[in-house]
């Protein structure tokens, strides 16, 4: 009976193994390192501004964005839900700004006096030209608030 020699079925899968993972390493590293930014920045935007951004997702054949937040402090959301504050969204990558639809009714975003602690609100952003794809990173601008490097879902 031949013997089989397990190290040349194992040593050489093993060996690129190891070799790839030591090249994707720094990837996963920078990664790791943008997640922890964008959480540490949710974190101080909850702490400013009593509001925790939940989705950004696109819509209506895509031709809109909906953004939904949650809002935490009630007192400390009050200058973002304030219906005369402009909203915006700008697309990270071009730098395009994209506005909140006006209809009959008014701006198609949820405003308020009184904010309500654990209550959802949402702003409708167009997208008509539907530049803006999954995957995309935007920033939602409120008069002072500014939530940067959302996700487009």
């Amino acid at each position: 009976m031949k013997k089989v020699n397990l190290s040349s079925f194992v040593g050489g899968p093993l060996a690129f193994f190891l070799f790839m993972m030591a090249i994707s390493l720094p990837v996963f590293s920078a990664e790791a390192k943008q997640a922890a930014t964008a959480d540490e920045g949710m974190v101080r935007l909850e702490e400013k501004w009593g509001i925790k951004p939940l989705t950004i997702r696109l819509t209506g054949a895509d031709h809109f964005l909906d953004f939904r937040f949650l809002v935490l402090d009630s007192e400390k959301a009050k200058p973002v839900l304030e219906r005369g504050k402009k909203a915006y969204l700008m697309d990270q990558g071009s730098g395009k700004v994209f506005n909140v639809p006006v209809t009959k009714l008014g701006p198609l975003r949820g405003t308020t006096v009184k904010p309500k602690e654990g209550k959802q609100y949402i702003i409708l952003f167009g997208n008509s030209d539907k530049s803006i794809h999954r995957g995309s990173r935007v920033s939602v601008i409120i008069g002072e608030f500014k939530a940067e490097n959302l996700m487009v879902q």
